[in-house]
Order: C-alpha cells, then structure tokens, then sequence
C-alpha cells in the first residue's frame, strides 16, 4: 500500500489514505492535531451528558499510549472545563501478570490533577480472585441510578494495545467485565454499547495495528457499535501511504 512519489529535484511526497474501519476515521497531519479533535470531541461530549443525565461514565484503557490524551485534557486551557467532578472514571482494564499496573497511569494522571472526587474513580482489584465480578457489580450499581435505557457508558477511549488477545473470547455471554488470560478487561459486549468508542493510534508504530483491525485479526475489530458512535482518531504517521 505504500506509495512514495520521487522526482529529481523535488521532495519525497506521502500520500495518505484514511484506512477503512467501522466508523468515523478522523486523520489529522500530526499528533498535537488528533489530541486536539479528540481532546475537543471529548469535552463536547462530557457536557452533553451531564446536561442530559447528571453525570459522565467514562471508561480509559491505561495503556501509555492513552497518556498524551489524558496530559491534553488536563494541561491544555482549552479543554480544562471538563467536568471532572461530575465524572465517574472506570478503568478499561488491569493486568494480571505483575507487571506496572494499568490503572497506574489513570491514578497519577487523572486521579490526582484532575478535581476528581476519588469515589468517583473505579479501579479494578485483580488481587481478588473475584475481581471480575465485583467491578461488574459496581457498574451495573453505579449505573443503574439513571433511567431503563440510558444506563450505559457515557464513552470508552481505547488505543490499539488495550484489549487482551483473546478478547473477542465469550462470544454471546452477558459479562460486563471477564477475567482473560493477561487481564482482567471490560468486555466487547460493555464497550459496544457506549455512547462514544473513541480510538487513538499515533506514530508509525500503529500502523500494523491499524492494518490487523481493517484485517479483522486484531483484538478491537469485535468494536461494532450497538447504538452509538465509533471514532478513531490517526495522526497520518499511523496510516498508510497509497
């Protein structure tokens, strides 16, 4: 798919071409633009929900590629009204090999910069062989204060690298969250059904990624939207040139 035009006496031109995925796919020239459209979108988003029902769940893998995002939305003047103490933050998922937490990230970051009441910040407790279950208990209870229908995330923000391996695993249960073989990760099944899937993938290193999405065998190709919207936001170092 790589394309890169030549001429004697003229500079290397890069074409790019928005890759096909389900949903809107946001293209911006560089990364500060795309933290910009999402950090943007974001903001919009979070009041519209509060203005609608009180509140704003939004769910965050704590990957290090979600990190730029998050330093955007809380340093950034243009954004710093988002409605921190009226968001209820969910972590997108915890592992379960030892290794630096996820939720780690969303703690430091958020938990501690952001005027975010700290009962209003849900980690999950993979120390707990039900760990699983009692995140999926706070959700649904958490949730359930808002009207039949509306109890559902608010929005969901993933990077490529969030989602366990097999976590297109389970196909047809009910489980809000499931214990995974590295992980223990909300479900394609909670995640489908948010308002708003926001995807970032940034850098020339989330090219195969975004390739193995469009291929469908990637981990997020099982996001399909049930009553929502889906965007990903590419800086154009993370697409191919055609």
């Amino acid at each position: 798919m790589s394309d890169e035009r030549e001429q004697p006496g003229y500079e290397v031109e890069r074409i790019v071409v928005a890759p096909v995925l389900t949903g809107d796919v946001i293209v911006r020239r560089d990364e500060h633009d795309a933290l910009g459209a999402l950090a943007a979108d974001l903001l919009v988003h979070a009041h519209n929900c509060v203005r609608a029902f009180g509140d704003f769940h939004l769910c965050i893998s704590g990957v290090d590629e979600i990190e730029p995002a998050l330093l955007r939305l809380l340093t950034d003047p243009a954004y710093r009204d988002l409605p921190w103490r009226r968001t209820h933050l969910w972590c997108f998922a915890e592992r379960l090999d030892g290794g630096a937490p996820e939720r780690a990230l969303i703690q430091e970051t958020l938990a501690v910069h952001a005027d975010l009441p700290r009962e209003q910040l849900h980690t999950i407790d993979t120390t707990r062989p039900d760990a699983a279950a009692r995140f999926e208990r706070a959700l649904r209870e958490t949730l359930a204060w808002r009207e039949k229908g509306h109890d559902r995330l608010d929005c969901s923000l993933l990077a490529p690298g969030s989602a366990p391996g097999d976590w297109s695993a389970g196909g047809g249960r009910d489980e809000l969250v499931q214990r995974y073989a590295d992980r223990v990760a909300c479900t394609p099944l909670l995640i489908n059904s948010s308002r708003l899937i926001a995807v970032l993938a940034l850098g020339d290193s989330e090219r195969g990624p975004i390739c193995g999405i469009v291929r469908g065998d990637h981990p997020l190709a099982a996001l399909d939207p049930v009553g929502g919207a889906l965007r990903w936001y590419l800086n154009e170092a993370a697409c191919e040139a055609g």
